[in-house]
């Protein structure tokens, strides 16, 4: 009887090593390969293997390794075997963004969560990844240098989901008021949205507020922005529509924080 191995993590195995392990991958679920050295050319023999699979994997992580735009343009070639794909800090581009948004384009299922944090994404690559964003459930684009223009092109493609996407994360960019008003228009497209550290302040804040009024959110994360009192008046008059806000590290004095909890009905992180 053969067992399949549910989970497995390794380092620095390198792209020899990865060379090895590709033969035997139809008998993993989910690998995690963080911090092992792997380039291109140990992504091409993966990739190889991930196509021969019966199954989908169901997680792959090669984070913090030198996967590239070419390693990008060899697992948009896999894509469809692989449920959840994370590649944190990758070194990749607006052009391996866009060969992987194509893949995902053609998908017969939604990709289940796609992680692109701490690449250069930028506006640019914010493009395509609008194109394909009705086939991901979660997208987590932490410090990928977006700005207003590139969450200006995600919100328009949210705008016209069928069904909600489960989770945005955009923290760690700058998206400031301009952006938040952009995400404000499709919030009720949106289950899960984290923004901490977005250079937002209080006007972004007020037009958010009023469009959580209209339908309720499940985890909201503000944290690490330039929120003041007058955005504490304006997540007063909406939290008890939120489920989880986290505002962790803002400029509220005691008052504004008490005015938060007050009004909440759920859990605050203040």
């Amino acid at each position: 009887m053969v067992v399949l191995l549910k989970r497995l993590n390794l380092n620095n195995i390198g792209d020899l090593g990865l060379s090895l392990l590709a033969r035997c991958l139809h008998n993993i679920e989910n690998l995690n390969l963080e911090w092992c050295d792997i380039g291109s050319k140990g992504v091409r023999q993966l990739c190889d293997s991930v196509l021969k699979l019966e199954k989908p994997l169901k997680r792959l992580d090669l984070s913090h390794n030198k996967i590239c735009d070419l390693g990008a343009s060899l697992l948009a070639r896999c894509l469809y075997n692989i449920d959840e794909l994370v590649l944190r800090g990758c070194d990749i581009g607006s052009e391996g963004v866009g060969l992987l948004s194509d893949s995902v384009l053609q998908l017969e299922k939604p990709l289940k969560r796609l992680v692109l944090s701490y690449n250069t994404i930028d506006d640019l690559g914010a493009s395509p990844l609008a194109r394909c964003l009705h086939n991901i459930d979660e997208l987590v684009l932490r410090g990928c240098d977006i700005g207003s223009e590139g969450v200006g092109l995600l919100s328009d493609s949210v705008l016209q989901l069928e069904k909600p996407l489960k989770s945005l994360v955009l923290s760690y960019n700058k998206i400031g008021d301009l952006g938040l008003s952009s995400l404000a228009r499709c919030l009720h497209n949106i289950d899960v949205l984290e923004l901490s550290g977005c250079e937002i302040g209080s006007e972004g804040v007020r037009l958010l507020s009023d469009s959580v009024l209209e339908k309720p959110m499940e985890y909201l994360d503000l944290s690490r922005n330039n929120l003041t009192d007058e955005s504490a008046k304006s997540l007063a008059r909406c939290v008890h529509n939120i489920s989880v806000l986290c505002v962790w590290d803002s400029n509220f004095t005691e008052a504004g924080k008490n005015l938060i909890r007050s009004k909440s009905r759920g859990r605050v992180g203040i």
